[in-house]
């Protein structure tokens, strides 16, 4: 392999990587099956002949820290579009077992996913992405995959505060899990949920969950030009705040 050539796992690597959760004992060495970008070009390539969708998609997993967006993905019958093909550098960075120390794991597996993500966007080829979606990073990614032609599914998990994100996090630390700051939780929170209106006005299908409760619920759901709010808006207040606010004229299906 050309030592220049950025490399990025191969997609049986990935497939493996997207079934990792935080009670999972499977591990591997960052090294494992690296694959040339040039190869992968092939890979994507091939990949995409077998896709019978008119069009590729993307489905973006969104929602604040600790909101529940890993575990709702098998929740929804959307995933069954992407192979599990969906890129998450938490579970990357979780097994990365011969990088130590805790930024350098991270910073190696942002660079990694940044470069798969890129290469099947050039390469037409469907995927998913799971993201805090705080930072106007990934609506500008949302916005290129629609000018190469990609169609748009949006997955979008919150809690009522960060307060309660604070709370499910250290549930899930306590069991193995991945911590995160409560700072930067809380700083996160509302620039999270200020994207929302765009990433639903940028979506071809999309299901909006409330996971405050017991068990996640559906609020919202958008399939075209169709938009139903399934809830009260005013027995959640952020779903009043950050979709009822904007979307008024959806069907109410209560």
């Amino acid at each position: 392999m050309d030592e220049k050539e950025p490399y990025i796992h191969s997609e049986e690597f990935q497939k493996k990587v997207s079934k990792v959760g935080p009670d999972s004992d499977f591990s591997y060495r960052s090294k494992f099956d690296p694959v040339p970008s040039s190869e992968l070009k092939r890979k994507t390539q091939t990949a995409k002949k077998r896709v019978i969708l008119s069009n590729p998609r993307l489905l973006v997993v969104a929602g604040p820290n600790g909101s529940g967006k890993s575990s709702i993905i098998t929740s929804t019958d959307i995933v069954e579009r992407y192979e599990e093909n969906i890129i998450n550098p938490d579970n990357y960075a979780r097994n990365l077992s011969d990088i130590d120390d805790l930024v350098a794991k991270y910073a190696f597996a942002m660079e990694q996913c940044e470069l798969l993500r890129k290469n099947l966007l050039e390469n037409r080829v469907t995927f998913g992405v799971e993201t805090v979606a705080s930072t106007q990073g990934k609506i500008d990614l949302v916005k290129k995959a629609i000018e190469k032609g990609f169609e748009i599914d949006l997955i979008f998990v919150a809690l009522k505060s960060p307060e309660l994100c604070c709370e499910r996090i250290k549930a899930r630390v306590s069991r193995g899990g991945h911590d995160v700051d409560s700072s930067k939780v809380f700083s996160r929170y509302e620039k999270t949920m200020g994207f929302l209106k765009e990433y639903i006005e940028l979506a071809d299908e999309a299901r909006i969950f409330d996971n405050s409760g017991g068990s996640p619920a559906v609020v919202f759901v958008k399939k075209g030009n169709e938009m139903m709010i399934l809830k009260n808006p005013s027995d959640i207040p952020w779903v009043e705040k950050y979709i009822y606010k904007f979307f008024k004229d959806s069907q109410r299906v209560l």
